[in-house]
């Protein structure tokens, strides 16, 4: 840790990283943290840890000073989600954001692994000024678990994200055919996220929950899904149009085509003119 606060720690990759260091003296169990780390934890995030989620350099075990030394990706000026309570965001910035999120959490459910601190102060938010591309991430990752009750923590943890980010008037001001499906939606969000007498969704099934949201308010998702195109990347466009001039502010926001709710784009396929 003193080589690290120097700026004298020995490393081939010279790019800034941020360094999160666990103090093994305050856990109950230091070998079992150490070992899961190097024998579990750390293997599965060196797979699933690309793209969306900030990089994960390496795991180092330093035995003088009983810490755990985690290097990851250092993102200069970026944003929280804790942020986004101040915001009144759209329902498909909103749905977009939560299914980006819950695609990469389902990455790492997908190995028996949890991340076990999902909140809104771990969601961290890259902004690109070049591209004015939101990338969102999910940090904090200092003591992930394992099994199914910590997954379906996570599951939870993001079903009550989520309805945070439906703002009411937003759903209030609906179509009325699809307003009564948001606040069946919302129900069941709020059900699986502080209800424990409800069973917790599976990281699949709060996924389908949300993407059938999405396809609601948004025909070219509902198009894109049906074909099997690419809906991260189009998630990404949605989110960053509809966040990125809220949360880094001064200058245009980025174009983008209008995305039309399914309903409207049904109507005119139903109705006569």
């Amino acid at each position: 840790p003193d080589l690290v606060a120097a700026g004298k720690f020995p490393d081939a990759n010279t790019f800034p990283k941020l360094v999160t260091v666990i103090d093994l003296t305050q856990v109950a169990d230091p070998r079992r943290l150490v070992e899961s780390w190097q024998q579990f934890y750390w293997p599965v995030l060196k797979k699933v840890r690309q793209g969306l989620l900030t990089s994960l350099h390496k795991v180092i075990y330093d035995a003088a000073s009983s810490s755990l030394l985690l290097f990851s990706e250092y993102i200069g000026e970026p944003r929280f989600a804790s942020r986004l309570a101040e915001l009144d965001i759209t329902i498909e910035a909103a749905l977009s954001l939560s299914l980006l999120v819950t695609r990469q959490v389902g990455a790492i459910h997908e190995h028996g692994m949890a991340h076990n601190n999902i909140h809104p102060g771990a969601l961290l938010l890259k902004g690109s000024a070049e591209t004015r591309v939101v990338l969102p991430a999910m940090i904090g990752l200092v003591e992930p678990a394992r099994g199914p009750e910590a997954m379906a923590g996570d599951c939870r943890a993001i079903a009550g994200m989520t309805l945070t980010w439906l703002r009411p008037a937003r759903v209030a001001s609906m179509h009325p055919r699809i307003k009564p499906m948001f606040d069946a939606m919302r129900t069941k969000l709020s059900a699986w996220a502080f209800d424990k007498q409800t069973r917790p969704p599976t990281i699949d099934e709060l996924q389908t929950l949300v993407s059938d949201a999405l396809a609601l308010v948004d025909f070219n998702f509902s198009v894109l899904r049906d074909s099997g195109g690419d809906l991260q990347e189009y998630t990404l466009v949605l989110l960053s149009f509809r966040v990125y001039h809220l949360l880094w502010p001064g200058g245009p926001s980025p174009g983008a085509p209008a995305a039309r709710p399914l309903v409207d784009a049904l109507s005119e396929r139903t109705e006569p003119h």
